[in-house]
């Protein structure tokens, strides 16, 4: 008796975390940050969430893969979501298909600023398109202009 208690509490904390996962950080239909992963953990008075294994993270031509993702609030709105891994990884490609390859980038520590649009790679970080490749301590990637800022950079450049 007591173990289908358990059970059913256990059942019903992961049907809630599942809700929270798949719903996650919507502030509009075509701006949402979509989540999943196989468990997360929620405060929802500090305005943080924690999610861990298999993380896969969607907004708009965005995607990031991570072991773990922490996520912080400003009010109601995602501020900013900082993905690790070994190494966590992302890829994009501009809204309505854009022009050229998609991007690939990895890192150590992954960090999307919502407000800024940016996704920055820190721990040897490397982004590539197409046959060009560029490493860096830490590189910031701007979604909406699809351009880079790189400090400690290196570059291999196909003609």
């Amino acid at each position: 008796m007591a173990v289908n208690a358990i059970a059913t509490t256990i059942t019903a904390a992961a049907i809630l975390l599942g809700a929270a996962v798949t719903s996650d950080l919507a502030t509009a239909a075509d701006d949402a940050l979509r989540i999943s992963a196989d468990e997360a953990e929620v405060d929802l008075r500090a305005g943080r969430r924690v999610y861990r294994g298999n993380v896969v993270v969607r907004h708009r031509g965005l995607r990031i893969d991570a072991a773990r993702l922490d996520v912080v609030y400003a009010g109601d709105d995602v501020s900013t979501a900082t993905a690790g891994g070994d190494p966590a990884r992302f890829r994009h490609r501009a809204e309505g298909g854009g022009s050229g390859p998609e991007v690939h980038g990895a890192g150590a520590a992954i960090r999307f600023d919502q407000a800024a649009r940016t996704v920055t790679m820190s721990g040897a970080a490397v982004v590539r398109r197409g046959g060009d490749e560029t490493r860096g301590d830490t590189i910031i990637y701007h979604l909406d202009r699809g351009t880079m800022t790189v400090h400690g950079a290196s570059a291999t450049v196909q003609p």
